[in-house]
């Protein structure tokens, strides 16, 4: 179970197994702000990641969906990031970091704005995959 919820980018049995959707719980511990300014955080997110058309090694196209948020994301066999919009003036990214002592996936979300009134915001994450 630990090595499936790390390589989401990489096997195929996430396109194959029980329908292929993957659920995340995953809980925002610290946020920093574009100034490096960090603080403690309870935020708690759930994340659905759906197989679309994927190949055998686990490339291709993915669904994404949390919150209101439902994004596609496009992903090349061995990478260990998610990248994708949550509209035409932003970038988020997924990078998988590793595990902690709970055996918890570790992973660092990446939010960049075009504009001004949206901050970019680095979050890291602590997840375990419920489904």
């Amino acid at each position: 179970m630990r090595l499936l919820i790390i390589v989401l980018t990489l096997l195929p049995t996430l396109a194959f197994a029980e329908g292929g959707e993957r659920i995340l719980a995953c809980r925002t511990v610290t946020a920093c702000d574009v100034n490096g300014h960090c603080t403690a955080q309870d935020v708690q997110t759930v994340f659905r990641v759906q197989p679309v058309k994927v190949d055998a090694d686990g490339a291709g196209q993915w669904l994404l969906s949390y919150d209101d948020v439902s994004a596609p994301v496009t992903l090349e066999a061995g990478d260990m990031r998610l990248s994708w919009s949550e509209g035409s003036e932003d970038a988020q990214t997924w990078l998988f970091t590793g595990y902690d002592d709970n055996d918890r996936v570790q992973m660092v979300w990446h939010s960049r704005s075009d504009t001004e009134d949206i901050p970019g915001q680095t979050r890291f994450l602590s997840c375990e995959e419920v489904q």
